[in-house]
């Protein structure tokens, strides 16, 4: 049956030349499902902020539709413009164009069996608009660290009963964000199925990794909720004096200045890097040269980042801040307490000075990583989903 099985992913971001990295784990999850043989295809509503004019694409590619064959996907691409300062009027103008790309994708390539939306704001409510137009039922899988954060606000909620009312399945990431949206939602509709990771992409360097310096690396998107601030200052606690550990913080955001300048002011600068964006290849390079990860972060729904260096052999010190739980244990790392700088200093000693033993263990960590969050070991979750959806219609 999985042959035949058509599915039309709704997802928040997908990555496209402008921003290649934007939603890639959508992509990620789009390509599975295809090697597994099933019929799949994307619209994807793109909404830039006026921040995003520096970007190469600048303003010429505003409010077009594209098409694109990827990878044998087909991907129906609305590229818009939010509203300043008005969140909900960018929401409504949102699911308007999302519904437009749903139509026009099932006159090009007919109706899909199964819609899969990815957050309830705002493909959920998309794809309930497009459960009533044609029939097509629906899963949300949600991503969101709203419901962690008590970001949720009033007029957010009605839209997103509607988004799980009427979806067959909700799908959390983790167990965490399982227990946050059951206030929107009966406990007998979530199931919870982890993002994919390409961990044959990811995967364990050609040669043993070596622990002299020690190299303890950290990626993503520079906000305050990653706590990239605690790192630095954990590193100066527990190296501050040491000439061979090193500590790498890639990624780009509103903290990076601030955070150059703490590097400074603590006296490591020399011994912290900061790359910038990544593409894909420089995270895996950067991974496969690293000897630790660490995630400072203060609410996590899962954590992409964190696998991927799991399936490249690495162990991972990570804050209880909700996803990491499902799968950071003694055999593949250590978890801490959010937002303690001690604990994090002596998380990172701890490792280092066992450095050698983690070298051993990265066969296993790496299997771990691949059992559990595998294209096959998701998608296979994923398809069964899709026929109980199927079967119950």
């Amino acid at each position: 049956m999985s042959a035949e099985l058509h599915v039309l992913l709704v997802p928040t971001a997908y990555p496209s030349r402008c921003f290649p990295v934007r939603g890639i784990f959508f992509q990620d999850q789009a390509h599975a499902l295809r090697k597994a043989g099933l019929n799949v295809g994307v619209v994807a509503t793109e909404t830039r902020s006026l921040a995003t004019l520096h970007n190469p694409c600048g303003i010429w590619r505003s409010f077009q539709t594209t098409t694109h064959l990827e990878e044998d996907i087909p991907v129906i691409r609305y590229h818009g413009w939010s509203v300043p300062k008005m969140r909900a009027v960018t929401g409504r103008l949102w699911v308007r164009w999302c519904l437009n790309l749903i139509g026009k994708y099932v006159a090009e390539y007919g109706k899909p069996d199964i819609i899969h939306a990815h957050c309830a704001l705002w493909a959920g409510v998309a794809a309930a608009e497009a459960k009533a137009r044609y029939g097509i039922p629906y899963c949300v899988t949600e991503h969101s660290t709203a419901f962690a954060r008590g970001l949720v606000k009033p007029w957010h909620c009605p839209h997103i009963l509607r988004a799980y009312d009427r979806a067959h399945h909700v799908i959390a990431v983790g167990y965490d964000l399982a227990e946050h949206i059951t206030q929107f939602c009966a406990d007998d509709k979530i199931v919870v199925i982890p993002n994919v990771v390409d961990t044959d992409y990811f995967r364990l360097p050609g040669e043993v990794r070596g622990v002299r310096p020690f190299h303890f690396v950290s990626i993503a998107a520079l906000t305050k909720k990653k706590g990239m601030d605690l790192l630095l200052r954990a590193y100066t606690r527990a190296f501050a004096n040491a000439g061979d550990v090193k500590l790498t913080i890639g990624g780009d955001g509103p903290c990076l200045p601030d955070l150059k300048k703490l590097a400074r002011r603590l006296g490591i600068a020399q011994a912290v890097a900061f790359p910038g964006q990544l593409a894909r290849e420089d995270v895996r390079r950067l991974l496969w040269e690293a000897n630790c990860y660490v995630s400072a972060s203060f609410f996590e729904t899962f954590g992409v980042t964190m696998i991927e260096a799991m399936a490249t052999g690495l162990p991972v010190i990570a804050t209880k801040s909700g996803g990491p739980a499902d799968f950071i244990s003694d055999r593949t790392g250590m978890l801490i307490d959010v937002g303690e700088v001690d604990q994090m200093a002596a998380a990172m000693e701890v490792i280092r000075s066992a450095g050698n033993d983690w070298a051993e263990r990265a066969q296993d960590i790496s299997t771990y990583a691949e059992s559990r969050f595998s294209e096959q070991a998701v998608s296979g979750r994923l398809i069964e989903l899709y026929k109980s959806m199927t079967n119950s219609t």
